[in-house]
């Protein structure tokens, strides 16, 4: 084999490596199905499905823990739990709004989904 031949090689290689770690970080969003049950049984969502991936939340500073935040948002990197209901409050307002603190820094607490659920005291946030 001459150099030009392994050159090529390792060429088609390398892009063949490259395609593979982006259509992986490309990969389309995932749907997931959110139900949140509100005070006497009555849903805030009754169990709808919702496309979420990596999602940046906004800290709250002043409705959520005993401390200010350590930051100002968080990347959550690829689909979660948090970003589910993050992306479902575009277009559920009973979800609204959604309170993120990272007081216990470096974990995410919710502390506050829609106006009926949550208001942060040291016994009734959501990890």
């Amino acid at each position: 084999m001459n150099t030009l031949s392994r050159a090529l090689t390792a060429f088609v290689g390398a892009c063949a490596l490259l395609a593979s770690c982006t259509s992986a970080a490309l990969a389309a969003p995932t749907t997931a199905n959110l139900r949140v049950e509100g005070p006497e049984g009555h849903p805030l969502d009754p169990g709808t499905n919702y496309a979420t991936d990596t999602v940046t939340l906004a800290t709250d500073t002043s409705e959520c823990g005993p401390e200010p935040n350590k930051e100002e948002s968080r990347k959550i990197v690829g689909p979660s739990a948090m970003g589910l209901i993050d992306d479902a409050k575009a277009t559920n307002r009973q979800l609204r709004p959604y309170l993120v603190s990272d007081t216990f820094h470096p974990g995410l607490i919710v502390c506050q989904i829609g106006d009926k659920i949550g208001s942060f005291a040291t016994n009734t946030a959501w990890l």
